[in-house]
């Protein structure tokens, strides 16, 4: 089934690159020239292990870093550029992230630059959230464990993602029995990392399964 989308611009500069994540922790960077001119039956942009599914795809640039987030509740922050770019778009990539329970995976994954003053908004799967400044999330080497993003309790359930934000965003949060949640970033806690957050959806025998963050000039949408 699809995963992802991505519009791609029809000018690009050379620093810029695509990137792809998994749910075991794998990523990836490709050329955009890669993915020019594809056929209506598609085209293999990378090699999956079993049970492995594609959760992200973006464009980066060279300064970015990637914060990825893992269903128990850790993230990982390192630079885009230690990722070398793959040749062979048949190749796995290399582990960004170390998960070590093969019932822990990858969930989410944002693009952030040190030169911006975001927010990170972290979300689990039963309506528990905060807000966290982006600094919080110091950069690391890739390949490791991580450090933790969200107490994750039975109250709170799993980690849904973790996701950046600026002021006066709209989120929209949607359960899987279709309810949909809308609140303004700006009324949304400010805490540490290792806390539970706060109660941002109130929701009965359901869980929370997708988050719009809605911007000015874009809206990005993550699984």
């Amino acid at each position: 089934k699809i995963m992802s989308s991505l519009a791609l611009p029809k000018h690009t500069s050379d620093d810029q690159t695509m990137i792809f994540v998994t749910s075991s922790g794998y990523v990836r960077r490709s050329k955009i020239s890669d993915f020019e001119d594809i056929r209506s039956n598609g085209k293999i942009a990378m090699k999956l292990g079993d049970g492995e599914k594609l959760v992200s795809v973006m464009i980066c640039n060279n300064n970015d870093d990637i914060l990825l987030t893992a269903s128990h509740g850790k993230v990982v922050r390192f630079k885009v550029s230690d990722i070398r770019i793959f040749e062979s778009r048949a190749s796995r990539g290399v582990i960004g992230m170390d998960l070590g329970d093969d019932h822990n995976q990858v969930v989410s994954a944002t693009l952030i630059n040190s030169g911006e003053d975001s927010m990170i908004l972290t979300v689990s799967k039963n309506g528990y959230g905060k807000r966290t400044n982006q600094s919080a999330y110091r950069t690391s080497n890739r390949a490791v464990k991580g450090f933790s993003a969200l107490e994750v309790t039975q109250k709170t359930g799993k980690v849904l993602g973790a996701y950046k934000i600026q002021e006066n965003n709209e989120i929209l949060m949607m359960t899987e029995k279709g309810q949909v949640v809308r609140c303004e970033s700006d009324n949304i806690r400010v805490a540490g990392r290792r806390t539970q957050g706060v109660r941002l959806a109130r929701i009965t025998d359901d869980q929370l399964f997708k988050i719009i963050v809605i911007n000015d000039d874009e809206i990005e949408l993550e699984d």
